[in-house]
């Protein structure tokens, strides 16, 4: 490899550290990320555009106007979201209105009654539960799946549970599916996170966001210099899901 090309791509690098560096520090994007021991949209509050959290707790009360991306120790849904849900934490709990798809994951995930969900619901957690509407087809995997009787959904229900509750009750208007469960997150049930201390963990996760950023870009400049520009925009968008799976490649 020549000295020039060495040069050229030490110093493309350079400007991917650069400008990882500046999305974790308030350079205003597209997609907004906000970060901190606990975040809250407060109910008189409204936010324009897509937006990330990632906290130790976060709570949207108020109104997103765009796709939601949520990662904490426990995620509260009570407001509006006009776009897509994507949510992941120990607990999950959806108590508004999401207008578009919901993807949840957490130790519980649970639809509460007041809840409406207009797209499609795809739920994985130790305990799931649906009591509120959701007006499309929904996909459940837990130990634990209950659809109480308050529950209405406008569409299929496809569900794979060790343990399944399914009222007579509930409004069901389209098929009803089991499916085997192919090991969802059982072998990490008894796992028990260590408390971080609120004032490490804004820290922490800029450092996560920064590392996850700069690691793709760097790994695509040099291995992969004609998908870079498309994947290393993903990365920048998306750093929670792009570090995941760059950590889950590692393990």
């Amino acid at each position: 490899m020549s000295q020039s090309l060495q040069s050229g791509k030490i110093a493309v690098l350079v400007i991917v550290g650069i400008l990882c560096l500046s999305s974790t520090i308030g350079v205003v994007s597209a997609q907004e990320q906000r970060t901190g021991g606990s975040i809250t949209i407060d109910p008189d509050e409204t936010h324009e555009g897509d937006l990330e959290l990632t906290a130790g707790d976060v709570l949207v009360a108020g109104t997103v106007d765009g796709d939601l991306t949520a990662t904490g120790g426990s995620v509260t849904i009570s407001g509006d979201v006009t776009g897509d849900v994507t949510a992941t934490g120990g607990s999950v709990i959806i108590d508004g209105t999401v207008e578009g798809d919901l993807t949840a994951t957490g130790g519980e995930v649970h639809v509460r009654e007041a809840a409406r969900i207009d797209g499609v619901v795809e739920a994985t957690g130790g305990t799931v539960t649906v009591e509120g509407t959701i007006a499309d087809d929904t996909r459940l995997d837990g130990e634990s799946v209950t659809i109480s009787p308050m529950a209405t959904i406008d569409g299929d229900l496809t569900y794979s549970a060790d343990e399944t509750t399914i009222s007579d009750d509930a409004e069901i208007t389209g098929a009803v599916t089991e499916t085997e469960r192919e090991g969802g997150m059982a072998p990490f049930s008894n796992v028990s996170l260590p408390d971080i201390p609120d004032a490490a963990l804004t820290p922490l996760v800029s450092l996560y966001l920064f590392l996850a950023n700069f690691l793709i870009g760097a790994v695509l400049v040099v291995a992969a210099p004609r998908f870079s520009d498309q994947v290393s925009e993903q990365g920048i968008e998306r750093p929670i899901v792009s570090g995941g799976v760059g950590v889950a490649a590692l393990i």
